[in-house]
């Protein structure tokens, strides 16, 4: 992935993906991903990225990296309350707490 700002969509394009992939009843799925991201190629995502998205590396051919992800382990999760999805946006948008004084 060249571009980091497609990260956010990408992911979750490739989240919905796999919740397609599962309700059909496929039960593994695998990508093959770059290790590094120098000289990046459009035809593969980086290692990171996979793992990000719930893949494991299942073996390494040079620089690229086999990635697998069981969908039969998935557990769906309902969406929040909008109540709730509120106040962790809230909580997420406080500034960071101060670092604790330092004594001598």
């Amino acid at each position: 992935m060249a571009d980091d700002s497609l990260a956010p969509a990408l992911r979750s394009l490739v989240l919905t993906m796999l919740v397609e992939l599962e309700q059909a009843g496929v039960g593994r799925v695998e990508a093959w991903g770059r290790e590094d991201t120098a000289g990046a190629d459009c035809r593969f995502f980086t290692r990171d990225f996979l793992a990000g998205c719930g893949f494991s590396p299942v073996r390494r051919s040079r620089e690229l990296v086999l990635m697998g992800l069981d969908l039969t382990t998935i557990v769906r999760v309902r969406p929040l309350p909008q109540k709730r999805r509120r106040l962790l946006e809230r909580l997420r948008r406080t500034a960071p707490a101060p670092a604790p004084l330092m004594l001598s």
